[in-house]
Formats: structure tokens, C-alpha cells, sequence
């Protein structure tokens, strides 16, 4: 045979050509459909295994809490409820000595249980959840270790609810946590304590975080209560602070409807320019204040900025006496201000002083705003329905 002869392979019967590159393509196939058939079974032996621990673990827990919710329940009932023999105290002995032979794992199960009781009970009822707990403080602090931000907030917030005596340095500590959930969670555990001495240090903390909303941070210093008006006050009314935590002040001082703020909220008015500033202190004056306090209101009233003209607008309908008619004469030009939430507010403002006239008088004169007069005050003009369809 000579050296230019062809060799032809024999065809399989599908009519493909067999090559030494077409063996292995199948050969590499096979072993690829059966390593994919083992990693299915091994993916799903594990999720079989990982579900039985899980119902494992789940079921423990609720044998758990069967057993300690009835004692826990029963350790409140005693504390809070007029004429139940307290049979309790000789049994906490016994609980705790318990609760040291636990493995870590359910003494953190425990925790959880009891801290979901301590939210709702105060006084020796708190007193003795916290001496029930005091045996597994120490798998709370092996939480505060973890890499994981949810489990270290987890072990603050039981710090904070059931071991604040012993561990108020370690709790104070994590405000200055890098990861926002665990300052928050410090803050927020400080603040259901009480004690106004944290409220500098939630402020700081707030400073610090930058998407922390202010709406949140008021509902944490609100936890505080009466006790922290002292030191909102100082706060609030300290030109040296930074406006932000003077912001804060105002308004957590607006909820907790703190009237001896409003003389600081008018120095404010006649001496500060920051516009959060001003606006929070016309939202406290609206709550607040008083007839004595309009007259810095009114001079708000023509501020360049319109969200300072809103709040002062809102906070004279509430404040102002307007014997001679001027607040109702402000609200009237207010209508007709270019920046039409100020309209609106004005609008507001007439129907809370109960001055419809000059809502009547802009539908009369057809007023480019006079179908926002309808949607405010809409029972003044019942009658006036052929009206309404033209400013319409």
C-alpha cells in the first residue's frame, strides 16, 4: 500500500465515525455524569442529616421550654399577684444549681426564654429572672465573641436585659462597635433601663453611625422616659453640641411632650440659623408651647426656607391667640407661597384656628389654589358643588 492510501475507521451504527478523541470525549462524559450522580447523593444525604439535627435540635428546645416556662411563669406569678404563697423562693436554689449542669448550648436556649419574660415584668420579678439566669451569664458572653454581627448583638441584648449590674462596662463597650446591629442593640438595651446616664453615650453613638434614622434613635432615647428630660435638655439647648444631637434632643423632648423645653425651643429660634435645628424646634413648639411662645414663631414665618415656613406655619395654629387677626392674615398670603406644601400647610392651619374665611374667599375669587381650600376643608363648601366642578 502506498504512503498517500486513506484509512477509513469503521462507522458505529448511528453512523458516527469512532476516533481515539471521540473515546475520550465519552469516556470524560461517563465519568462526569457519575460524579454528578455522587454529589447529588452527597448533597442530599447531607440535607437529610442537616434536617434531622434541626428537628432534633427544634424538638429538645421546646422539651426545654415546656419545663422552664411553667417555673419561670410561676417565679412572676408569685412576685406580681396578691395572695399566691410565695413557695418560689426556696425552689430558685434549685433552679440555678440546675442550670449549671446545662451544656452551653441550652443554657443559650434558656436565656432567650427568659429574656422574652423579662421584657413585660419590673421590680423583684426582674430581680429574680436575673437571679435564675446569673449560671448561664457566661454563655452570654461567649456570644459577644462570635464572628457572626447577629449572634454578638444576641449576647449584648441579654447582657443588657438580665446582667446590666455586673456587665454595665462590657455593654457600654459595644456602642462602639464597628458593626451598626450590635451598637444598636447596646443602645437600645441601655435605654430600657432607664437611667439617664446613658443618654449622652446613645448620643454619641448616634453621632457616630451615619444611616441610623433619627426616628429610631427618638424611639431608643424614649425608652429612657422622664429621666433622661434633664440631660435632652442640657443637650438641646447647648450651642457647643453638634446640631444632629441637639436635633435628636428636640424631638425625643417632643414625644415625651417635655413643657419646660419650649422657652429653650424659642432662645432657638432667635438665635440659631441651622435649618434641622430650627425646624425639630417648631415641631416642639407645635407639641409644646404656648401663646407666649408665637410671637418667635411668627418671625419664622417669613424664613427664607421652606421648610422652616412650614413648621412655623404648623406650630402658629397651634400656638398663636391671634386676637387682632394677623396669624390669620400670615395663613391667608401663606396660600398663595410657591412652594406648594407650604399652601397646603397654610390651608391646615385655617381649619385648625377654625377660620374658614379665607378658604371661602379664594374659591369665591377663583383662586389658582382654590381646589386645595376643597381637599383641606372639604365640609365648608357642601353646598357650593357647582363651584367646586369649576375650580375643578
Amino acid at each position: 500500500m502506498g504512503d498517500d492510501a486513506i484509512i477509513v475507521r469503521p462507522a458505529t451504527s448511528n453512523g458516527v465515525v469512532e476516533t481515539p478523541a471521540t473515546d475520550m470525549i465519552l469516556e470524560w462524559l461517563a465519568i462526569s455524569i457519575v460524579l454528578l450522580l455522587a454529589l447529588a447523593f452527597v448533597a442530599a444525604v447531607a440535607v437529610f442529616v442537616l434536617r434531622l439535627l434541626h428537628n432534633l435540635r427544634h424538638k429538645r428546645e421546646q422539651e426545654l421550654e415546656s419545663v422552664w416556662e411553667s417555673r419561670i411563669v410561676e417565679l412572676i406569678v408569685c412576685c406580681e399577684v396578691d395572695g399566691v404563697p410565695d413557695v418560689t423562693a426556696s425552689k430558685l436554689s434549685d433552679y440555678r444549681d440546675e442550670i449549671v449542669g446545662m451544656s452551653r448550648s441550652r443554657q443559650r436556649s434558656l436565656l432567650e426564654l427568659i429574656v422574652r419574660h423579662a421584657f413585660v415584668v419590673t421590680g423583684e420579678a426582674l430581680h429574680r429572672l436575673c437571679l435564675l439566669a446569673e449560671p448561664a451569664i457566661g454563655a452570654a458572653r461567649e456570644l459577644t465573641g462570635r464572628r457572626d454581627p447577629a449572634m454578638r448583638a444576641l449576647g449584648v441584648h441579654v447582657l443588657g436585659t438580665l446582667a446590666l449590674s455586673t456587665h454595665e462596662e462590657e455593654v457600654v463597650r459595644f456602642l462602639d462597635n464597628g458593626v451598626p446591629i450590635v451598637a444598636k442593640t447596646a443602645a437600645r438595651t441601655l435605654a430600657r433601663s432607664g437611667e439617664a446616664r446613658f443618654v449622652r453615650p446613645i448620643l454619641a453613638t448616634a453621632a457616630r453611625l451615619e444611616h441610623w434614622a433619627l426616628s429610631e434613635i427618638v424611639s431608643v432615647l424614649q425608652d429612657i422616659g422622664p429621666a433622661a428630660r434633664d440631660d435632652l435638655r442640657a443637650v438641646y439647648a447647648d450651642p457647643g453640641e453638634p446640631s444632629q444631637g441637639r436635633v435628636i434632643c428636640a424631638e425625643t423632648l417632643r414625644w415625651l411632650n417635655d413643657l419646660a423645653a419650649a422657652d429653650t425651643a424659642t432662645r432657638i429660634l432667635l438665635t440659631e440659623t441651622d435649618r434641622d435645628l430650627l425646624a425639630s424646634s417648631l415641631r416642639l413648639l407645635r407639641r409644646v408651647g404656648s401663646a407666649e411662645h408665637a410671637p418667635a414663631i411668627r418671625r419664622m414665618c417669613t424664613s427664607h426656607d421652606p421648610v422652616v415656613r412650614l413648621n412655623a406655619l404648623a406650630a402658629l395654629a397651634t400656638t398663636g391667640d391671634d386676637v387682632d387677626g394677623e396669624d390669620e392674615a400670615r395663613m391667608t398670603v401663606a396660600l398663595t407661597d410657591p412652594v406648594s406644601w407650604v399652601a397646603i400647610r397654610a390651608a391646615r392651619g385655617l381649619r385648625e384656628m377654625q377660620r374658614p374665611g379665607p378658604l371661602r374667599d379664594a374659591v369665591a375669587l377663583e383662586h389658582p389654589r382654590s381646589a386645595l381650600a376643597y381637599d383641606v376643608w372639604p365640609e365648608v363648601f357642601e353646598t357650593a358643588s357647582p363651584q367646586r366642578e369649576a375650580a375643578a
